[in-house]
């Protein structure tokens, strides 16, 4: 889902900023430069300065545009992105509702721009969980898009993405399954099959199989996405190939085969290891793994101290009161009571609720989770 999301929210950027920068070949004026500076700040992940020279290029073109342009709209989109980087989703909303309006009044002309507007909307509302907000926006979005590129443009499939994702944490799976194959096969006859965006959508339609329990059907569509990352550049995969070497472990572990599983979870150590370091959340993921490797084994004091070396890594990476260090807790106080030290366990599982309790309370009254933080994934959900 993060691959999604990311991908949506940088194609929209990029998109966004092409138009304003390139728009004819006369001098830049101000709110040009501002805009050019912004994106630079962007790709550098420096939001806060970003959006305080977006704001200024918004305010210099409304005064030469007028409030209804549509390269106003571009800059309310862009500016509305780097409040959502910040974490600051009402003021990404009222943006992006104003560039909507205005896309709607040019709706005929550009309808691409509508769709990406509709988009950038639903990603929002999908982030803060309003699902109910997000469903119709993102169905007017893919609506819009086949119209204007024709049902099968890779455009469209990602549009068929999102809305597989929204089904997807809804608990819809099979519907979400389904879409999924078919923005699988719109990639395949449009991009041939070895292009990376294919793998990607591998990789997502595999996470959905694994959870409707078809872990072979899943492990064969890791193994394909495995190989069209192998084939590729190693800067274009550095982050990849782990992942995908994570999901084959799980389904080797679900499917009764942990020397395999653990062939697969230690490559994806190694590789994780030498890009991320050895403080990443992502390596946290993966030691869950080899940890629930060890104890099918019956290995529960080595399952013991790679769950324990996950926690550190979380506490260190995501704080103390992060929703991951709660389940590490849980993970730990179900070894001890393996291990038969009920004492240990208590005091663990008192924290871990004690989080669970923390998290759901700030959900309801404050933003969601960060969208930076580390993306969940059902390779995490092994059976117990």
């Amino acid at each position: 889902m993060r691959i999604i999301l990311r991908t949506t929210i940088l194609t929209i950027f990029y998109f966004c900023f092409w138009g304003i920068v390139n728009a004819g070949d006369t001098p830049p004026s101000e709110w040009k430069v501002l805009s050019r500076e912004a994106i630079r700040l962007h790709e550098q992940r420096e939001f806060r300065q970003a959006a305080v020279l977006s704001q200024r290029a918004l305010e210099a073109a409304e005064k030469n545009l007028g409030t209804e342009h549509p390269d106003v709209a571009s800059l309310l989109d862009n500016l509305a992105q780097h409040h959502f980087m910040l974490g600051d989703h009402r003021s990404a909303e009222t943006l992006y509702l104003r560039a909507l309006a205005i896309r709607e009044k040019e709706s005929e002309s550009t309808p691409l721009a509508l769709a990406n507007a509709l988009n950038n909307l639903a990603v929002l509302y999908f982030q803060q969980k309003e699902y109910a907000k997000a469903a119709p926006l993102y169905e007017r979005a893919l609506k819009t898009k086949m119209e204007a590129l024709g049902p099968e443009h890779p455009s469209v499939a990602t549009n068929l993405n999102n809305i597989a994702e929204l089904l997807r944490v809804q608990g819809y799976h099979a519907k979400a399954a389904s879409l999924q194959q078919r923005a699988l096969a719109i990639k395949e006859k449009t991009l041939g099959p070895n292009h990376p965006d294919l793998a990607a959508n591998l990789d997502i339609l595999a996470r959905l199989q694994y959870l409707q329990g078809d872990y072979a059907q899943a492990a064969a569509l890791l193994e394909r996405a495995l190989h069209i990352w192998e084939a590729l550049p190693p800067e274009q995969h550095a982050s990849k190939i782990p992942d995908i070497l994570t999901g084959l472990a799980a389904c080797s572990l679900s499917l009764g085969d942990p020397d395999t599983a653990e062939r697969h979870i230690r490559k994806a150590l190694h590789l994780q290891q030498n890009t991320f370091g050895a403080l990443q959340p992502e390596i946290s993921r993966s030691l869950h793994i080899l940890a629930s490797i060890h104890a099918r084994r019956g290995e529960y004091a080595e399952a013991e101290r790679l769950v324990t070396q996950a926690l550190s890594i979380q506490e260190t990476a995501l704080g103390p009161n992060h929703p991951s260090v709660a389940k590490s807790l849980t993970k730990l106080a179900q070894l001890q009571r393996a291990q038969g030290a009920y004492a240990k366990a208590v005091p663990l599982v008192i924290r871990a609720r004690a989080i669970g309790r923390m998290h759901v309370a700030s959900q309801q009254t404050i933003a969601p989770v960060s969208y930076a933080d580390p993306a969940e994934t059902p390779w995490e959900i092994l059976p117990q």
